[in-house]
């Protein structure tokens, strides 16, 4: 049987696309799971994996989407293979049940860590930029303390509402929730 595994980060909008395309391609069930790909700890995979059978078929829409660790990349592909459970990616156009497949996998498994590297590393040269140039803590506030203490007392007193201060300010109300929940 074809069983798809859809996963998005938690930034990404949602995974109708790659569920649509698991069950264009004849998934019998598509399981969708929102954590990243760089973590082990995804409790419907984890699920997912253990109640495989031996003759089914494991299909994800891009290799990335079951992990983004080449050691987590090598552990799930060996324990299918150990099971006689082949797996198989729509993008990259590879299934594990031949030998070209299992080479595929364990090449995209490289570059899908290579990636992570990556973005790890930017995100630290980032950081020590802004370290470097007397900014800590990342991102700068939207408000200066003076301006965020003026929209705190504005919702609080009940002169203005949260939505109309984001909608003056033209920021998001979540930015206007986050303020009021860092003051109290």
């Amino acid at each position: 049987m074809l069983i798809g595994y859809a996963r998005i980060s938690k930034d990404e909008s949602n995974y109708i696309a790659q569920a649509g395309a698991l069950r264009q391609a004849g998934c019998a069930e598509v399981v969708e799971e929102i954590a990243s790909g760089a973590k082990w700890e995804r409790p419907k995979l984890q699920a997912l994996l253990q109640r495989l059978e031996a003759g089914d078929t494991l299909v994800v829409w891009k290799v990335d989407r079951l992990s983004r660790s080449l050691l987590d990349m090598v552990r799930i592909a060996g324990d299918l293979e150990r099971r006689n459970i082949a797996f198989k990616s729509l993008t990259e156009n590879f299934d594990t049940s031949t030998a070209v497949g299992r080479m595929t996998l364990g090449i995209l498994a490289t570059f899908a860590q290579f990636e992570r590297d990556m973005i790890k590393e930017r995100t630290h040269a980032g950081l020590r930029t802004a370290h470097a140039a007397g900014r800590f803590g990342g991102r700068p506030r939207k408000f200066k303390p003076l301006k965020a203490a003026e929209i705190v007392r504005a919702i609080t007193t009940g002169e203005k509402t949260p939505a109309e201060v984001a909608l003056l300010e033209d920021v998001h109300l979540k930015t206007i929730h986050r303020l009021l929940a860092k003051a109290q």
